[in-house]
């Protein structure tokens, strides 16, 4: 077997890893994507020198990493940004590999990602359906993943980045269901998903499921203008997010003490970044600065701190440590990533809410810098490059 059809197996076998990995080990992802990219990377040359990636692309990235790295020499905390740029130029170059490797898949290469990824969705829906009784008959503290998790676990939110990595992949198993078995596999895959992400106690991904099911019709109903629509709003969310965490009305829901401790919270955190971020608009603070701003550790109600660690919002995050221009690249981003949701009406609806599912859990959830959720993300995009080129069921 020669060196690019290993680093396909490796592939493959990971299409098949991740989704029951993200229900036993999620850090473990980051393991996988790594894999999966360094196999891509020796193997094949051609993924090594990233021949089948876009150059602007590339150059994006290599632009931000650039800026990143600029920013140690502003930074509040040197040592702890320089430790952040090269995780995320790391992660960047494997991810970058892995994209090329995916789009340079011939046709049976894109079947076997396709079956994979089917085959690996059922066993961690299997996984979860023997949890959920579990829980039912024993309580959760007691389920059966208190037999390889400690007993200091939060096993409330134990699932909640289970939940998040399978709502990302739920479109792609769709699209690689319809594809391959036609419209009944798909529904029943996603009736499965959906019914399993409203059991795992994750709001944020039950958030990210409505938001992205609702874009995913717009898409459909919008035909061959939705990709634009959606690429416009993307980037212009991402510039204007100082301008929504800084306004009255989350202020006021700030104030809330009424409501849940993780909407208020989030309400300050985000306002709290949006008068920090006025300090410095144009360059920010400097990579991996949120975990050491001035007055972060403050507290508001119940204890809650204005800024634990990061903003539980990626464009805020972005502009917190990069200002405008760190905006800038990931608006151009995000249109790139909307305009690639083209194709057939039900193909473009998938993507679409794969897509903007990723974005709300990305603006509401988790640290942009956290490794297994920089190698969800380009994991997640890699496996919709290799999707099945047409579709093989009638």
């Amino acid at each position: 077997m020669s060196g690019p059809k290993r680093a396909t197996a490796v592939f493959v076998a990971v299409a098949a890893l991740v989704a029951p990995v993200s229900v036993i080990a999620p850090n473990a992802i980051a393991i996988l994507m790594a894999g999966a990219a360094g196999a891509a990377i020796v193997l094949d040359a051609e993924a090594r020198r990233f021949a089948h990636v876009p150059r602007p692309l590339v150059s994006l990235f290599a632009a931000f990493s650039a800026l990143a790295l600029a920013s140690l020499a502003w930074t509040l905390d040197a040592a702890e940004g320089f430790d952040g740029w090269l995780r995320v130029t790391v992660t960047a170059i494997l991810g970058l590999a892995l994209l090329g490797k995916a789009r340079a898949l011939d046709d049976a290469g894109r079947r076997r990602v396709g079956d994979a990824l089917i085959g690996g969705f059922a066993v961690a829906a299997a996984l979860l359906v023997v949890q959920i009784v579990s829980e039912h008959l024993w309580e959760r503290e007691n389920s059966i993943a208190s037999f390889w998790y400690p007993p200091e676990t939060n096993f409330w939110a134990l699932f909640n980045r289970s939940a998040t990595v399978l709502v990302i992949l739920l479109p792609l198993v769709a699209l690689a269901a319809y594809r391959r078995y036609g419209w009944k596999a798909a529904a029943v895959l996603v009736v499965a998903g959906a019914w399993l992400t409203f059991q795992l106690n994750s709001r944020s991904a039950e958030l990210a499921l409505c938001i992205g099911s609702a874009a995913g019709v717009l898409a459909a109903l919008s035909g061959r203008h939705a990709p634009r629509l959606l690429a416009a709003g993307l980037a212009a969310a991402m510039l204007a997010a100082p301008l929504a965490a800084g306004s009255a009305a989350l202020a006021e829901i700030a104030e809330r003490h009424d409501l849940s401790v993780s909407v208020y919270h989030r309400a300050a955190i985000w306002g709290f970044s949006a008068e920090r971020i006025a300090e410095k608009p144009l360059l920010g603070w400097g990579m991996h600065a949120a975990r050491a701003m001035p007055h972060a550790k403050e507290t508001i109600a119940r204890g809650a701190e204005l800024m634990p660690l990061h903003p539980h919002n990626g464009p805020l995050h972005v502009w917190l440590e990069f200002g405008l221009a760190g905006a800038l690249l990931l608006a151009i981003l995000a249109w790139r990533l909307g305009l690639a949701t083209a194709g057939p009406p039900l193909e473009c609806a998938l993507r679409t809410g794969m897509l903007v599912a990723a974005f709300v859990v990305a603006s509401i959830s988790y640290g942009l810098w956290q490794g297994w959720w920089m190698a969800t993300l380009w994991l997640a995009g890699a496996l919709a490059a290799a999707m099945p080129a047409a579709r093989q069921a009638e």
